[in-house]
């Protein structure tokens, strides 16, 4: 994660070449050690829009740029760039015919603004051109196709269709070890993880983890069963590009579990075709019992008998915890 708190993209992992990839990357960079799975769905939103923002400028003209993995691209829509707070419009669409000897693909757009963005520049879409990400549909209200935030929206306001991916948790249970999901022996309780000193602070931290294994289903919705096979593709596309930037914020893992059987809701004003993909997401949940530095130990011993004879005299013994244990007689 960067300091202002945006996820990076796949390509900006501080252990990525970045030259080979044509771009640089020198801002501070953050590895996160643990996420809980509100915290995972979170990021994995999040880079959701990273991923459909993702630009390249492969020909050197620096107002038509390519977003390989957006599914919606439109004259006039919003661009917005978090690098310099400013933002450009999409003057047109490129003609396929004409961007395919140098682009990835026909998502070719000429942008307008003030400056033309940089190559390490962030970028991101409007949200009207983002596919949506939600929970999981309230499957009891089957009135329309447009949904947003909380899901539902009334008939009377229904705009075009727009496909989208929603999740659902289908299992969670206490972490298996090793690389198995969802097998004995678990993790049941929190184990010891580490001994963390707290800067400046004269405290030390004991930190404990328990990891927990989720099974979250996507599911891929639209109205056509090309566009469906087209998304649930698209999607596992993301997973496979961003595994790396989940890992590197605090994902434990991150596994295919299984596609689900294609599904054709009949339920809504008209039928929406489903596709179903299914990941293992690996949590940890992390708990710190903060306590003070010790500075010293002192111990104090005495003995009083008869040895040999004669009478043994009282001993003291002074232990520091910076150097070696000490005798004194008396």
């Amino acid at each position: 994660m960067f300091a202002d708190g945006v996820y990076e993209n796949f390509d900006q992992l501080p252990y990525l070449e970045y030259r080979e990839l044509g771009r640089s990357n020198s801002e501070p960079q953050q590895r996160q050690d643990s996420l809980t799975l509100r915290e995972a769905l979170d990021m994995i939103s999040e880079c959701l829009q990273n991923y459909q923002s993702w630009f390249d400028r492969p020909s050197g003209e620096p107002w038509r740029v390519c977003f390989p993995f957006s599914r919606y691209l439109r004259q006039g829509a919003k661009v917005y760039n978090l690098t310099t707070n400013s933002e450009y419009i999409i003057k047109q669409k490129i003609d396929p015919g004409i961007a395919s000897a140098h682009w990835i693909n026909d998502n070719v757009v000429e942008l307008e603004g003030e400056i033309a963005p940089l190559l390490t520049d962030r970028l991101r879409l409007d949200r009207e051109l983002l596919v949506d990400f939600y929970a999981a549909y309230p499957k009891s209200f089957a009135s329309t196709y447009k949904f947003e935030g909380g899901g539902l929206v009334a008939d009377d306001n229904a705009g075009p269709w727009k496909d989208t991916v929603t999740y659902l948790i289908t299992r969670s249970e206490p972490g298996s070890f090793g690389d198995r999901y969802f097998q004995s022996p678990r993790e049941v309780k929190p184990r010891f993880r580490r001994v963390q000193e707290i800067t400046d602070k004269g405290y030390l931290a004991t930190v404990f983890g328990k990891c927990e294994d989720n099974l979250v289903q996507f599911d891929c919705w639209s109205i056509q069963n090309d566009r469906a096979d087209e998304i649930l593709e698209w999607l596992k596309g993301f997973f496979e590009l961003y595994t790396g930037v989940f890992k590197w914020n605090g994902l434990q893992d991150v596994s295919f579990w299984d596609r689900g059987v294609d599904e054709l809701s009949t339920r809504w004003r008209a039928d929406i075709v489903n596709r179903t993909l299914r990941y293992v997401l690996r949590t940890e949940a992390i708990t710190a019992h903060i306590h003070r530095k010790l500075s010293a130990v002192q111990i104090f011993t005495s003995l009083t008998g008869e040895i040999g004879g004669g009478m043994a005299q009282g001993q003291l013994v002074q232990a520091n915890m910076s150097g070696e244990p000490s005798l004194f007689r008396s």
